[in-house]
């Protein structure tokens, strides 16, 4: 795909950054976002109670910019609950579209901005995702590639190998279109997960999964899932959009490839099955219909 200057609508993009405990990171962060050739932008920042000298160091690397903001929660919020929470304080107008980054990654370039502004006056999109590469590479990962035209055409994402990842941005309008149900997890959905399971005959499954309770997998509100932020967010987003939802083939991410924290606050052995469980959850949750128009 190449990207070249397109006069048309003005785009203008609302920059999403949770961070927890990446101060050493973040720096980069922000300042190829101030390098950016398309500056109309703002970006929100929102610190989910670090307990390094994140804040410090974001405040410093701001530095007086008033296109940035800095949010830091008063509670625990996990990576969903985090983005989710600065998209409600960000009082977005319906056209405005959200990027989201993680606070220890980057966009690629000074002109990320600018080719996807390019791109959504091109396609008339409503959502982008791919492409990023490793820390500093030159080659896209190789879950960069398009979800085949069955799959759209049959709006069977969750069933699928998962690709809608960095760089991900969609209309704020598109995500207006995502109920909170879609964001957590219910009683009812934990039940039948682990019901699956031992139907299923997943007896290793089961026996990991049986007594993990929903608060365990939920932020303190009860609100936002505690994992899998990308799927959770994008999921009911891809299945809205159909053909508007577009795969940008160029690398316009960065991501770091060091063993994240995933602060799941419980023992590294259990991390997977809570991450499975969610994942599981994800899939069976009710799909929504492709809209026309928005």
């Amino acid at each position: 795909m190449k990207f070249h200057s397109i006069m048309n609508t003005k785009i203008r993009f609302l920059i999403i950054i949770p961070v927890y405990n990446m101060s050493a990171w973040i720096v980069d962060n922000i300042e190829i976002l101030k390098k950016q050739t398309y500056t109309d932008f703002r970006c929100m920042i929102g610190d989910d109670l670090s307990t390094d000298n994140s804040l410090e160091v974001i405040k410093k690397a701001i530095n007086g910019d008033s296109r940035f903001s800095l949010i830091p929660h008063k509670v625990k919020k996990y990576s969903l609950g985090n983005i989710c929470t600065l998209i409600e304080m960000a009082d977005a107008d319906e056209d405005e579209v959200i990027v989201l980054i993680d606070g220890d990654d980057r966009l690629a370039d000074e002109n990320v901005l600018q080719k996807l502004s390019d791109v959504y006056n091109k396609e008339d999109c409503w959502l982008t995702y791919g492409s990023y590469s490793g820390l500093y590479g030159e080659i896209p990962d190789s879950i960069c590639t398009p979800y085949p035209s069955f799959i759209v055409k049959n709006n069977c994402f969750r069933n699928v190998k998962w690709r809608a990842s960095h760089l991900k941005t969609f209309k704020y309008k598109l995500w207006r279109r995502v109920q909170a149900s879609a964001l957590t997890i219910s009683d009812k959905e934990l039940f039948l997960a682990k019901c699956r399971a031992l139907l299923l005959g997943q007896w290793r499954r089961w026996y990991h999964w049986r007594r993990i309770k929903r608060a365990e997998l939920l932020d303190e509100t009860f609100r936002f899932a505690r994992r899998c932020s990308d799927k959770f967010i994008t999921s009911p987003m891809l299945e809205l959009a159909g053909e508007k939802a577009i795969f940008i083939p160029n690398i316009l991410y960065y991501y770091r490839t060091y063993e994240k924290d995933l602060n799941f606050n419980v023992g590294k052995s259990r991390q997977k099955w809570y991450q499975r469980l969610t994942r599981s959850i994800i899939k069976h949750k009710p799909k929504y219909r492709k809209i026309a128009q928005l």
